[in-house]
């Protein structure tokens, strides 16, 4: 079986800021994958590579950077273009970037000799927008609503939404309370509202559906079988938009993301890929083909 849902790697772009300590084994690794695929930045003002932590506990998820954080902006992508764009920011940046793009297009913005203006001019990046956690807060609902134009996806994860209105995580998860509160976000303008829930799967609110609403169950039923959740929510989002740059509807494209988080959370680190004599990729410590993953997903 042909995998029609897979994004070439030319077409498929993450930025790392890359510091002089940067792991040489890691580097190598990444460009198993496709040397297409990432674009390294070094910036002498940044010498060591932005490094973070994750901390887990229960439901709960804590973050902080470990080191001085290099900040990507639009200006490093500008030169490619691309249609989507996944942005993990707080409202405020969100801003800012929006501010960004309006700058590089009328050109009053920092604009490198290496760009083409007429380019970056007719340049609409369509916007996939993950807040961070600690800026979820009832005191930043305002400025989240007053981009809400602006963004194409808004996903954040059950506990991120449900602290922007000010709600408390209940002890029990409830489908139908999750659904009230994408509601909430659409009426403030949202057009389409993914929130993901983990095990619960993630549910998919669009313009076209209006109220309705679908559940994009979760790859992995068997919560023993997740090894490592970072990078869950990302992987996600990348399958999802590598869904919607092929052409899919958000619902079907949220499949590819439940598949492509699947495959990131069941082992530690990176998943593995290879491709076998008939040219199919297969991933996960299991060699599967997320075509055939993400058919088994819907029929579920």
């Amino acid at each position: 079986m042909v995998c029609q849902d897979r994004l070439p790697p030319k077409q498929i772009l993450m930025l790392i800021h890359k510091g002089q300590d940067f792991p040489s084994e890691i580097e190598e690794r990444l460009l198993n994958y496709s040397p297409s695929l990432f674009t390294f930045i070094n910036d002498p003002n940044h010498p060591l590579t932005t490094r973070a932590l994750n901390i887990y506990s229960n439901t709960q998820r804590d973050f902080k950077y470990l080191t001085p954080k290099r900040q990507i902006k639009l200006i490093d992508i500008a030169s490619h273009t691309p249609k989507f764009v996944h942005l993990i920011c707080s409202p405020s940046r969100m801003n800012e970037t929006i501010e960004d793009l309006q700058n590089l297009r009328t050109g009053s913005g920092q604009i490198s000799s290496h760009l083409d203006q007429h380019q970056i001019t007719n340049w609409s990046p369509l916007f996939v927008y993950e807040p961070i956690p600690d800026s979820c807060l009832p005191e930043n609902l305002e400025k989240l609503i007053s981009l809400s134009k602006h963004i194409e996806v808004f996903s954040p994860n059950e506990l991120e939404a449900r602290s922007f209105i000010g709600l408390i995580t209940p002890s029990d998860e409830v489908p139908e309370e999750i659904e009230d509160i994408a509601r909430v976000f659409q009426n403030h303008g949202f057009k389409n509202v993914v929130i993901r829930c983990g095990k619960m799967g993630a549910f998919v609110l669009t313009h076209q559906e209006s109220k309705k609403g679908t559940w994009v169950p979760a790859m992995i039923e068997d919560q023993s079988k997740v090894i490592d959740q970072t990078g869950g929510g990302n992987a996600f989002l990348g399958g999802l938009m590598a869904g919607l740059a092929k052409g899919l509807g958000l619902v079907e494209a949220s499949y590819c993301g439940a598949v492509s988080a699947g495959l990131t959370i069941s082992q530690l680190g990176l998943p593995d890929m290879t491709v076998d004599d008939d040219g199919l990729e297969l991933w996960g410590n299991l060699k599967q083909v997320p075509e055939e993953l993400k058919i088994k997903l819907m029929a579920r």
